[in-house]
C-alpha cells in the first residue's frame, strides 16, 4: 500500500526476505498536487448565489443538491436549508478535493403585506417570520418603522426589503407599494356668515363631508352654508384613490349684523364693555377718529379688542373695510 505524502516523482525498491535480493520499479511514479478549492463564503441564503474556485478545467460536485447546487464554473446556488460540501476534480490529472468545513445555507425570511397601495400620511402593515430590520428603498417616497408600518411620505411607488440579522438573507415583497397622492383642496374663503355660502374644490369625482353639519353643511359638488356660529373642518374623499384630505384651516362661521353697534360704554357692567364686530369675521380694517379728524385706533384684522376705555365721553367716526366692503358711521362713548 503507497501513502502519498506529497506531489513529486518517486521509485520504489522490493527486497525479498528469502533470497535477500532486491529490484526497482522501472519507471517512476508521478504524485499529482490535490487542487486548491475555495468558496467566496461558508455562507449563503436560499436562492442566493456564491462563488467557487477554480472556476476552469475540471468539475465541481455537490454532496446534496437539494440543498445547494454548483456549476462547473463554481457558481454555487443555495436551494435549501442546511449544510453541504462540494468537491472539485481536476479534468487533468483526475485528482479530487473537497471543500473544508461544511457551507451553511439559510432560508430567508417570509415576509407579507396586508396591502400594496397606501395614501400620503397613511400607513399599513408589513410582516415578517423572524427579527430583523426593514427598508425602504426609496424613503422620500415611504418610510417604515421597526414594527413594519410602512408610512405614505408622496406619491410614487416603493419596495420594501427585510434582513434577518443573524442569517444576513433578505427578502423583498414581491408587489411594489404604490404611494396615492391626497386630493388637492381649495375654498373660497375661510370666513362665511351664517345663511352665506363659500365654494370648495374638488367638485366632482369625490364625496365632501363636514365635521359638524350644525355649524356648516357642504354639497357634493362643494357647495358650503354656515348654519350657525363656530368651526368646523371639511374632508373630502377621492372616489378613485380612495385617499382623503382636510381643509387645512378650521372654518368660522359668524353672525351676520343686521346693524353696527352704535353704542360703547366701557364700565365693566357686561354690556357694551367692547365694541362687538363679530359679525365681519376676522381679516377687517377698522379706522375710529375723534371729532377733530384725528386716529384714536387702527388696525388691519379686528378682533372686538377696542372699548375707548381712555378717551373721552363723546361722538366718534369709524370707517370699516371688509374686504372691499366700506361700511360708515358713528358710535357714542359713554361710562
Amino acid at each position: 500500500v503507497i501513502a502519498v505524502k506529497a506531489a513529486g516523482e518517486v521509485t520504489f525498491t522490493f527486497t525479498d526476505s528469502a533470497t535477500g535480493c532486491s529490484n526497482t520499479t522501472s519507471t517512476s511514479i508521478k504524485v499529482n498536487p490535490l487542487p486548491v478549492v475555495t468558496t467566496s463564503s461558508d455562507v449563503t441564503c436560499v436562492n442566493s448565489t456564491i462563488t467557487a474556485m477554480p472556476n476552469t478545467a475540471g468539475t465541481w460536485s455537490s454532496s446534496d443538491s437539494s440543498i445547494a447546487t454548483i456549476t462547473d464554473g463554481g457558481v454555487i446556488t443555495g436551494r435549501a436549508a442546511g449544510e453541504v460540501t462540494f468537491t472539485y476534480t481536476d479534468s487533468v490529472t483526475g485528482c479530487s478535493n473537497t471543500t473544508i468545513g461544511k457551507m451553511t445555507v439559510y432560508n430567508v425570511p417570509i415576509i407579507g403585506v396586508t396591502s400594496n397601495e397606501v395614501c400620503v400620511g397613511s400607513a399599513i402593515q408589513v410582516t415578517s417570520d423572524t427579527d430583523g430590520s426593514w427598508m425602504s428603498s426609496n424613503t422620500d417616497v415611504a418610510i417604515i418603522s421597526a414594527e413594519g408600518m410602512v408610512k405614505g411620505i408622496s406619491a410614487g411607488i416603493v419596495t420594501v426589503s427585510f434582513k434577518n440579522n443573524n442569517s444576513g438573507c433578505t427578502n423583498t415583497i414581491a408587489e411594489k407599494i404604490t404611494v396615492k397622492p391626497l386630493p388637492t383642496l381649495n375654498l373660497s374663503g375661510t370666513e362665511v356668515g351664517v345663511g352665506n355660502t363659500l365654494n370648495a374644490t374638488p367638485t366632482t369625482g369625490g364625496t365632501w363631508y363636514s365635521s359638524n353639519n350644525g355649524v356648516a353643511t357642504i354639497t357634493s359638488d362643494g357647495i358650503i352654508t354656515g348654519i350657525s356660529e363656530g368651526g368646523v373642518i371639511f374632508t373630502y374623499t377621492d372616489n378613485a384613490t380612495g385617499c382623503a384630505n382636510q381643509t387645512a384651516e378650521i372654518i368660522r362661521v359668524y353672525e351676520i349684523f343686521t346693524e353696527i353697534p352704535n353704542k360703547l360704554s366701557p364700565n365693566n357692567d357686561g354690556i357694551n364693555d367692547y365694541w362687538d364686530l363679530k359679525g365681519f369675521g376676522e381679516g377687517a380694517k377698522i379706522e375710529i377718529r375723534d371729532r377733530w379728524g384725528q386716529v384714536v385706533f387702527e388696525t388691519t384684522n379686528y378682533k372686538d379688542e377696542w372699548n375707548g376705555w381712555n378717551l373721552p365721553i363723546g361722538t366718534y367716526y369709524y370707517v370699516i373695510n371688509k374686504e372691499g366692503d366700506i361700511y360708515k358711521g358713528f358710535i357714542y362713548l359713554s361710562r
